[in-house]
């Protein structure tokens, strides 16, 4: 979007039209159907995808543009404000919500918790919205939730939530996203 507000693709000859999808299976089907030529998705949602045979490849790796500043958090593990849970290696037998199961941040919430010993394979992931996980977590339904802005900081500020892990130092240094296009 800045991108395009600042002139960069004018500049350059470049017609853009940005349009938002739901999650990658919406943005695939644009792809390969010639409705779109670019699609942003995490990279590893584009590598389970190249992987099942759909023809696809990152041309264009997206930075986080948030890299480790404990200040404002780019991803982070929460817990309700009155939860007991102090470490991401009591997140055993728990329920933690992710956005969609299978993409990055489940890659990510595996990572932290088998860095911080606890055994992923036994951590329940239910699939919740950004948007609802505060109160998923408030109403107890989910025991932990992988959170981004601006969830994070609204959470903490309305005393519901509390920052259980910030994983940010996971991702620092790799592709976390791109934009992605057919194989032709």
């Amino acid at each position: 979007e800045l991108g395009q507000k600042k002139g960069i693709f004018r500049h350059y000859g470049i017609k853009v039209e940005l349009k938002p999808a739901s999650n990658v299976n919406i943005i695939l089907a644009e792809l390969h159907s010639n409705q779109d030529q670019l699609g942003f998705t995490s990279t590893a949602l584009l590598l389970n995808a190249d992987e099942k045979g759909q023809a696809v490849k990152c041309v264009a790796p997206v930075e986080t543009a948030n890299v480790l500043n404990p200040s404002y958090p780019a991803n982070a593990i929460m817990v309700a404000a009155n939860s007991s849970i102090t470490s991401l290696n009591q997140l055993d037998g728990k329920t933690v919500a992710l956005n969609q199961p299978g993409g990055s941040n489940e890659l990510f919430l595996k990572a932290a918790v088998e860095k911080a010993g606890g055994n992923f394979n036994s951590v329940n992931i239910t699939t919740v919205p950004f948007a609802d996980m505060p109160a998923a977590l408030k109403s107890g339904a989910v025991d932990a939730a992988f959170e981004v802005p601006p969830f994070i900081s609204t959470g903490i500020k309305a005393g519901d939530q509390k920052m259980l892990a910030d994983v940010d130092s996971l991702t620092a240094g790799l592709t976390p996203d791109c934009w992605m296009a057919t194989d032709s």
